[in-house]
């Protein structure tokens, strides 16, 4: 496969994914082979005990563009994607989760809005597939980590569909293995100025399974983690007002 300026790594975390992965990468392929680039797609399943490795050894006997990683036990969201950027061998990369809650098709969207002097192009939600309750708190506490962390100025951050340059090299700047790791990241960037443009995405309820992230465990470690990351950048003042702002970045 030629490699140039325009090939594109499509990058899909997968843990217990099985009932939406093999969905998630054929929307991919379907997408990636109308931009008429160079590409590859990457699926690393995070320890997964259910099918997912048994789904993905069947789709990489039909898909040629499709490498497949795996960790033999499950890691944590952040360090599935440092090993997945660190993998990816093509100029572009573009990342979503394996759930299928973005319709990795879209990606075409954000490609569509690259142009030579941007390094990121960010999804964001008009409309949020969440229960009411992370609906009404989620974008409040998401504000406040913003301005607290020093964020590029996204209006959703925690949109978890985006394309970046291979050449950020962000899997540098992230050493947690929870979600943290995005945050961790997003900060570098904020503090390099880098270049971006956001564009709309669809969010829809998960095609199967259910989240870990929103477990008790899960939470107060994320939260733990958040605190180490404060601590690190030298705790900078906590930006509360932001959460009584109306400006939806």
């Amino acid at each position: 496969m030629k490699r140039d300026d325009s090939g594109v790594s499509a990058c899909f975390p997968a843990f217990n994914d099985d009932g939406s992965i093999a969905w998630v990468v054929h929307r991919a392929r379907e997408a990636l082979e109308g931009t008429g680039r160079d590409f590859e797609i990457l699926v690393l399943n995070d320890g997964s005990v259910d099918r997912t490795a048994e789904v993905l050894e069947r789709l990489a006997g039909e898909i040629p563009e499709l490498r497949t990683l795996r960790h033999a036990r499950n890691r944590g969201y952040g360090a599935t994607l440092r090993d997945l950027f660190a993998a990816a061998r093509f100029p572009l990369v573009v990342y979503t989760d394996g759930d299928g809650q973005f319709d990795p098709f879209e990606l075409t969207r954000l490609l569509e809005a690259l142009s030579s002097d941007l390094q990121l192009v960010n999804g964001f939600r008009r409309t949020r597939a969440d229960g009411p309750l992370r609906r009404l708190l989620g974008p409040r506490f998401h504000r406040v980590i913003a301005g607290t962390f020093g964020l590029p100025a996204l209006r959703d951050w925690d949109c978890d569909f985006r394309l970046f340059r291979r050449d950020l090299r962000i899997e540098a700047s992230m050493s947690f293995d929870d979600g943290t790791a995005v945050v961790e990241f997003l900060a570098a960037l904020g503090d390099r100025g880098v270049r971006f443009a956001e564009v709309e995405v669809s969010h829809h309820e998960r095609r199967a399974g259910e989240s870990q992230y929103f477990q008790p465990r899960s939470v107060v470690a994320g939260h733990r983690n958040l605190l180490r990351l404060w601590r690190r950048r030298g705790s900078p003042p906590i930006r509360l007002g932001a959460w009584w702002s109306t400006d939806a970045r």
